[in-house]
């Protein structure tokens, strides 16, 4: 190899370097963003300045000085094989980069995440949610950055990174949902029930667990030698890797096992339908060596006992007689290890009635059939069941058979239980807090929604009320956590009929956890939503006006105040500040007053564009009137004619 080519192998070098040391500064960035949701992951990537560049330097130097100055004994395998360790590297960390980045923008999930982290006791590690593909499912056993970094440290490459470095970065890891709606709540029975589970139940527990299990009379010889083999490894302590046992297999299948049970005990039967909706649709039909076949995992999710095997030839089959044999044990084992966790039986089973009857009637899960004292200790018990009710009332969400009127039937069920799950959250922070402040005592649990009708507002259906009954004159309502702003930079001029048809050109979401601030600038408009759903009767109106509170900070609420008879949904507010000074806007924060009035003429519901909207603001639809597609053409044809064409 001659000068030039070194001269251009240190610099590929120095490049990557450069490149591992700007990964780390976005990871830095993405961790301290203003949400401060990874802060922690921050700084546990502390590293000196141009660490990485100047490691890969020093080793390149020392490569060349055991050359000695001849080209000719220059490792080209070293330094080939160490690009590759490094490349490999650098795709890990923009993996969390991207990971960080894509979970500042769901912190109700994140909430939801480090909940259940601390129920299972696995709170010492910070996971990541990661966009995937629409198949995968999957937490990192370990931190991939951290076994890089090991890696890179015994060749020598990075001689520097201490233990405590080390050990901070792997208290870091990524849980891969698919990016479209992997973290969706319909999908929490997989990644806050199945795959988080996995810390709880790594294959190592579950090799120690099998190592100290009293053998059974009822077990094959098979099993019983497996588990001995186990109880060997455990007591020698020997080397020997997990991976080379021929019983690894068998701790693998119960690990999945042990999820699967996890994940049953928080969302019952729902559960399982949404893992099955998984394991039909998106899995191998068929025995793995990590993962037992969906057949195997439905049956052994249904309690019963294992059935007997009595010819076994084949170690493949010796697996499967020893999974059997084990799963009532797996069963006993997972059981008394969920024992501790806050979840009552009794409260999932009302709640997930409560609302299963909400969803056959169309309307959101009220926050009304909540016990106060399970909100406030075990939301997650409330959590599980309002899933386990979307996946008994609605069709499979991504099932190929459904024709259109059920594909609409699963988009409302899925955002009235979106709905219910974003009010949960704030119900369970609020509860926790209400206490410490004198005057919200007595105040009534936050309501998420309301009936308009002739006799006023309640928080009851009113087809249960007698029609003598008189509801509230007026209501308060509170502020969501999504909002949807302008793209200022995209846009020379705004208009009504074209534009709107591409709404992610134009507008941005943005989701704010609830105890976070959304800032709106003087003169400026954005888009909010109430907390509350209203369900107006098609003999009354309502008007949505500012509280006046508000309006004198300079907060306008609403543009356009009246609703429709026989509205659905949650309302989309058009908020503006006309102050000269930004405004900080609270989510859950009382914002508006509902007005109810009768209406005059013939009873017609309201059928428009904007019905059944929950949980999120609705963006304007001016485009998709009737009229547009007549104007746009009076427009073209205008233009045509200034051009001196002739009228189309």
């Amino acid at each position: 190899m001659g000068h030039d080519a070194n001269v251009a192998r240190r610099a590929g070098f120095e490049r990557i370097g450069a490149s591992l040391d700007s990964l780390i500064g976005g990871i830095a960035r993405a961790g301290r963003a203003e949400s401060q949701l990874f802060a922690e992951v921050a700084d546990r990537f502390r590293f000196p300045e141009a660490f990485f560049r100047k490691q890969v330097g020093s080793w390149v130097e020392s490569q060349e000085r055991l050359a000695d100055g001849d080209p000719a004994n220059l490792s080209e395998v070293a330094f080939s094989s160490t690009a590759q360790q490094l490349g490999v590297l650098e795709d890990s960390l923009a993996a969390l980069v991207s990971a960080l980045e894509w979970g500042q923008q769901h912190p109700g999930f994140i909430w939801w995440l480090r909940r259940r982290q601390e129920e299972l006791g696995v709170g010492g590690v910070q996971v990541i949610p990661a966009p995937g593909s629409s198949c995968r499912f999957e937490i990192e056993n370990e931190s991939g950055v951290r076994t890089k970094l090991e890696s890179l440290r015994r060749v020598g490459v990075l001689q520097d990174l201490t233990k405590a470095q080390l050990e901070g970065v792997s208290k870091v890891r990524l849980i891969y949902a698919p990016a479209f709606d992997g973290l969706s709540f319909a999908w929490h029975p997989l990644t806050l029930g199945h795959e988080l589970a996995h810390m709880k139940f790594p294959a190592r527990s579950i090799a120690q667990w099998l190592a100290r299990l009293e053998q059974k009379e009822r077990w094959a010889p098979s099993t019983r030698k497996m588990v001995a083999e186990l109880a060997e490894l455990q007591e020698t302590k020997a080397e020997r890797v997990l991976s080379e046992l021929p019983s690894a297999k068998l701790v693998q299948w119960l690990a999945e096992t042990a999820c699967d049970l996890t994940l049953k005990r928080y969302y019952g039967d729902g559960g399982v339908e949404a893992l099955l909706e998984v394991l039909e649709t998106r899995s191998i039909q068929a025995d793995t060596i990590t993962h037992p076949g969906p057949d195997r995992r439905k049956a052994a999710l249904e309690d019963a006992e294992p059935s007997p095997v009595t010819h076994r030839v084949t170690e493949e089959e010796d697996v499967v007689t020893a999974y059997r044999d084990l799963l009532v044990d797996c069963r006993a084992m997972v059981a008394r290890r969920l024992s501790g966790v806050a979840f009552h039986q009794e409260e999932f089973d009302t709640t997930l009635d409560a609302a299963r009857h909400a969803l056959s009637k169309q309307h959101t899960p009220l926050s009304e059939t909540w016990a106060p004292a399970t909100l406030a200790v075990a939301p997650s018990t409330i959590e599980s069941a309002l899933v386990a009710a979307f996946w008994s009332e609605a069709v499979s969400p991504s099932s190929s058979e459904m024709n259109p009127n059920d594909a609409a039937n699963v988009r409302m069920m899925q955002g009235l239980v979106g709905h219910a799950m974003d009010v949960l959250q704030l119900c369970h922070r609020f509860e926790l807090k209400r206490s410490l402040v004198p005057t919200a005592a007595g105040h009534p649990l936050i309501s998420n929604l309301y009936w308009i009708d002739h006799r006023g507002i309640n928080t009851v259906d009113p087809i249960e009320l007698p029609e003598s009954s008189e509801g509230a004159s007026s209501k308060d309502v509170r502020l969501g956590r999504h909002f949807v702003t302008f793209r200022r930079n995209r846009l020379s001029s705004l208009r009504s009929l074209d534009d709107l048809r591409d709404v992610d050109a134009i507008a941005e979401a943005h989701e704010v956890d609830w105890d976070g601030t959304f800032q709106l600038h003087p003169g400026e408009l954005v888009l909010g939503v109430t907390l509350e759903g209203i369900d107006v009767a098609t003999d009354s109106t309502v008007q949505i006006l500012s509280r006046s509170s508000l309006g004198r900070l300079g907060l306008l609420v609403a543009t356009a105040v009246h609703v429709q008879p026989g509205y659905r949904g949650c309302l989309t507010l058009e908020l503006v500040n006309l102050s000269s000074v930004p405004l900080e806007l609270v989510p859950g924060q009382r914002v508006a007053q509902l007005v109810p009035a009768r209406a005059l003429g013939k009873r017609l519901a309201y059928a428009g564009q904007y019905q059944d909207v929950y949980w999120k603001p609705k963006f304007s639809g001016a485009s998709n009137d009737w009229d547009a597609g007549v104007l746009r053409l009076m427009r073209a044809a205008g233009t045509e004619r200034r051009r001196g064409l002739p009228d189309g």
